[in-house]
């Protein structure tokens, strides 16, 4: 064999390690990549129920339209029990009515969050795909191992949530079921269905469990946006944190780095950095107002309800209070963790 034959042989050779070395980082990328998409594939379930689709721009389909039907229906029906509750002069029931402000108004500030700031959501989840996919091969494993905790979340998160429907529907389905009372799902009259007969009560019943499905799915869908956000953000602050540790190995022991090295880290480390404030901000921009907003309307809500059970015995109330309350203590638990990371 000539020597450039073994030149030739010892260069293919190189050649293939370094492809396999580049197939071998690619892979552990798109590993890491992947588990976020999961992340995001779970969340799209319920955007898919609702006819939402995240992205730069909206797309209507049937399932859409049935969402905003729907949501404009219940809200004509909680004005129209108001109406006919102050006609009648059934006082008592007024408040109970006032009680499904909390969940009406907090369905509203969602819908109006998501159809304003679709696009701001859009780039700052695809700018969370972007610092995954760049992350350096010593982020690989933290990155999997906190998208993997995020998903576990999300799904305790909704188990959480359908725990509350399942607590929202139990005292009207338990006094129907063993005593036969009809007692609404809800404390609103349906036009046009007389709830006092049997096949009114089932048909008021049956919408109102679905307004109630859909008003969690929806409360799930752009909730889940925010905790997503939120959890992203540590990413950041993860990978801020081992920039810096590398960067004070390197000026630990200056043999094994150049200047231009730490230069260039240290460089990486303030555009991290800026990311990070900018990311925060606009996060701040997109839900401050409707979380501030939210949280009035449903502190007022849980009074009214809890005043009801404990005036006017009103037990349904019980189901609505709570599921309001999840709510609440999933926004300060986020709250309280974006507070915690930006101290980080």
């Amino acid at each position: 064999m000539m020597p450039n034959d073994l030149e030739t042989l010892n260069s293919k050779n190189k050649s293939k390690k370094m492809l396999h070395r580049v197939q071998v980082k690619m892979k552990e990328r798109n590993n890491t990549t992947r588990t976020l998409k999961q992340s995001f594939q779970f969340i799209d379930i319920f955007g898919t129920v609702l006819g939402w689709k995240l992205g730069y721009e909206i797309k209507t389909n049937i399932r859409f339209w049935f969402t905003m039907i729907l949501f404009a229906f219940s809200w004509l029906q909680i004005f129209f029990t108001q109406f006919k509750n102050v006609a009648n002069g059934e006082n008592k029931k007024i408040f109970q009515a006032f009680a499904l402000y909390g969940i009406s108004i907090s369905c509203s500030l969602r819908i109006r969050c998501f159809f304003k700031y679709y696009k701001e959501i859009t780039a700052l989840h695809r700018f969370s795909f972007k610092i995954t996919r760049l992350a350096g091969n010593n982020a690989t494993e933290l990155l999997k191992r906190r998208q993997r905790y995020n998903l576990r979340i999300y799904i305790f998160i909704a188990l959480v949530e359908i725990t509350s429907v399942l607590i929202f529907l139990y005292n009207p389905m338990k006094l129907f079921i063993f005593n036969g009372e009809l007692v609404s799902i809800l404390p609103i009259e349906i036009v046009f269905i007389d709830q006092t007969e049997l096949s009114g009560f089932l048909l008021a019943n049956s919408i109102m469990t679905v307004m109630g499905v859909y008003a969690v799915v929806g409360s799930l869908y752009v909730g889940f946006q925010f905790y997503a956000i939120i959890l992203n953000y540590s990413i950041q602050i993860d990978l801020i944190e081992l920039d810096v540790k590398q960067l004070d190995a390197f000026w630990g022991n200056t043999a094994k780095s150049t200047l231009s090295d730490r230069y260039f880290l240290l460089r990486n480390i303030c555009q991290k950095c800026q990311d990070k404030y900018n990311y925060i901000g606009e996060m701040k921009k997109i839900f401050d107002q409707t979380i501030y907003l939210y949280f009035a309307a449903v502190y007022i809500s849980q009074i009214i309800c809890l005043y009801e059970v404990k005036v006017e015995n009103w037990n349904s109330g019980y189901g609505i209070a709570y599921g309001l309350f999840i709510e609440m203590l999933l926004q300060c638990l986020f709250g309280t963790r974006a507070t915690i990371l930006v101290s980080n």
